[in-house]
């Protein structure tokens, strides 16, 4: 913009301080018209570059005259400020001044000042106040949803995962300090092969669900209190007769006149058919599927008594790779036993074969009435009512 050169009044003042607002505004009226005079008469058609770099870089300069008491404080704002390591730190004190003091001054006085921090400072004190220490809230990250966690306890709670003892309990300790007695309980399976299982059982039944990761599944079992299975005899006799089977049949293998890759054959379907009624076999069990071995209603019938036998509504067309792997190698077993030469080993064999094969399918069949008596119970607890009790007897085992 340049300057109007037309006649107009310069004001001369010997005290600036001295004169009226309006007054003061005239004189630097007059001012900027003798400067752009001058600027315009001195560089030509650059005065507005010249003007520019002129004022804009001593308006950057830090040669102020300051206040020594000022300075002082300045100082020791500074002091403070750079003895604190936090950022907060910083930021509550460089508030105290921040609203007062421009950038420019603050930063001849704390070196390496950025901009940004000298804006959020004074923002600070604008939300919370000049100088005032905010207590930062204490915020818990869950990362996990409720009905995971419950989704979960709910399977490690079940019989073929727990058993219940008729004597004994633990003493769980909460954070707050306290204890709650809780009755004993044992898992049949160790924590890996119960997340295993879980995962498979989320895949199978409830494809749609999110498993919690097994991280966690492994804190949540840690916390839970509860006993590995260590021994069978007197908790669940199929059981403990079922294994003894297993194993029995593994002895007679090594004795059977068979080749060595055979009998390694035969003892490794053993061992998986073992594994399979002890973990698997009770996920598998329902009252809609269609392995005969698997549904309840079928397997669980009687077949000559009308009494003790239900119809299903759907066909039995299906079959199970273990369960089928179970009956091949009993049967393969059997035929083994006939290559002997000695009829009184023959028998003698099979009569240990004959008890082992009936622990087997007993241990089966308990395993089929205890996921029917269970769904029973369950039945049960969904329709009572609010002022009900559910009481369980049973035999307490010697």
């Amino acid at each position: 913009m340049r300057p109007d050169h037309s006649a107009r009044p310069l004001l001369v003042t010997r005290s600036y301080n001295q004169l009226s607002k309006g007054s003061k505004k005239n004189f630097l009226s007059s001012t900027q018209f003798v400067v752009d005079a001058v600027l315009e008469f001195l560089s030509g058609s650059d005065a507005d570059q010249v003007r520019q770099e002129l004022f804009l870089k001593e308006g950057k300069r830090s040669n102020i005259v300051m206040d020594p008491k000022l300075m002082n404080i300045l100082t020791a704002i500074a002091e403070a400020y750079n003895n604190t390591d936090s950022s907060i730190g910083r930021r509550t004190i460089l508030s105290i001044v921040a609203k007062q003091v421009d950038y420019n001054l603050i930063s001849s006085v704390i070196p390496g000042l950025t901009r940004y921090r000298y804006t959020a400072a004074r923002l600070y004190a604008e939300e919370y106040g000049k100088g005032m220490i905010k207590v930062p809230s204490h915020r818990a990250n869950i990362r996990y949803d409720p009905a995971q966690v419950e989704h979960f306890i709910d399977f490690i709670l079940s019989p073929h995962i727990s058993i219940d003892l008729p004597f004994g309990e633990k003493t769980l300790r909460l954070s707050s300090g306290t204890e709650l007695y809780v009755p004993d309980i044992i898992r049949s399976i160790n924590s890996t092969r119960i997340i295993q299982q879980y995962y498979e059982y989320c895949h199978q039944m409830c494809s749609d669900f999110s498993p919690l990761s097994s991280s966690s599944l492994y804190k949540i079992l840690d916390c839970c209190k509860a006993s590995t299975r260590k021994a069978l005899q007197g908790l669940n006799n199929f059981v403990a007769d079922g294994v003894t089977a297993f194993e029995g049949l593994k002895s007679m293998i090594e004795n059977l006149l068979i080749d060595v890759h055979e009998k390694t054959r035969l003892t490794t379907d053993l061992q998986r058919a073992k594994q399979y009624l002890k973990s698997d076999f009770k996920l598998h069990v329902s009252r809609l599927s269609r392995v005969p071995d698997h549904c309840i209603l079928f397997a669980l019938s009687e077949r000559h008594s009308q009494f003790f036998s239900s119809s299903c509504d759907h066909n039995h067309d299906e079959t199970c790779i273990e369960c089928t792997n179970l009956k091949s190698v009993i049967f393969d077993i059997k035929e083994a036993i006939q290559k002997y030469k000695s009829q009184e080993i023959i028998d003698r064999t099979m009569y240990d074969y004959d008890d082992f094969v009936e622990s087997i399918l007993a241990w089966k069949a308990h395993l089929l009435r205890c996921v029917n008596q269970d769904q029973c119970r369950t039945d049960v607890l969904q329709v009572m009512s609010a002022n009900s009790i559910f009481l369980n007897l049973d035999w307490a085992m010697k």
